[in-house]
């Protein structure tokens, strides 16, 4: 955490380090699976999701952090895909993926939300070119851009393009461990 943070003083950096991840704690506690299926009122899960927002909101907020508020509005950009603001999520996270740095490590999350936002909105032929850059930019998650790819396109009703993704993801050297849902899928769609 700290040494990512840049080149604050350590106590800045700690403080900083320490708001993220309040806000990111409050993000697990709003995305908990086990709370979200055993919680009886919805507003309690909605009261956790703002509690969420108002925490990373703070630190994307804070302008001598901007390492952590970049982090921070990727969590948001998360939490508000799972609320169904998919317009407001694609904004979040192409802001991210728009001021990535060739190594920024987490812009490929960044990316595959940015994909799924789009598909939300039924954006499918922007959705399925932002899978295919994630297939191209991130060779360690190919396999995974491709199935998406190929699954938008399916949503879309474009067979052709799907079972190139599929087949794509089929001709992967070494073997994905995606290959027989691949080849699988190929089989259905041929």
């Amino acid at each position: 955490g700290v040494h990512w943070l840049g080149d604050m003083s350590a106590r800045k950096a700690s403080e900083s380090t320490k708001e993220l991840r309040l806000a990111v704690d409050a993000y697990r506690d709003a995305t908990d699976l086990r709370a979200i299926v055993t919680s009886t009122s919805p507003a309690s899960i909605a009261t956790l999701q703002a509690k969420a927002e108002e925490r990373l909101t703070k630190v994307a907020s804070a302008l001598d952090e901007p390492n952590a508020g970049r982090l921070a509005k990727l969590y948001s950009a998360d939490l508000a895909r799972r609320q169904g603001k998919n317009a407001e999520a694609e904004q979040l996270y192409r802001s991210y993926v728009d001021s990535a740095k060739p190594d920024d490590v987490v812009a490929f999350i960044a990316r595959e939300g940015l994909g799924y936002a789009l598909e939300g909105q039924k954006k499918f032929d922007d959705a399925a070119r932002e899978f295919e850059e994630l297939a191209t930019s991130a060779p360690f998650f190919k396999d995974v851009a491709l199935k998406h790819k190929g699954r938008v396109l399916e949503e879309k009703g474009d067979a052709a393009g799907a079972l190139a993704a599929y087949r794509a993801i089929a001709a992967i050297d070494p073997p994905s461990s995606l290959k027989s849902f691949a080849e699988s899928k190929i089989q259905s769609l041929e």
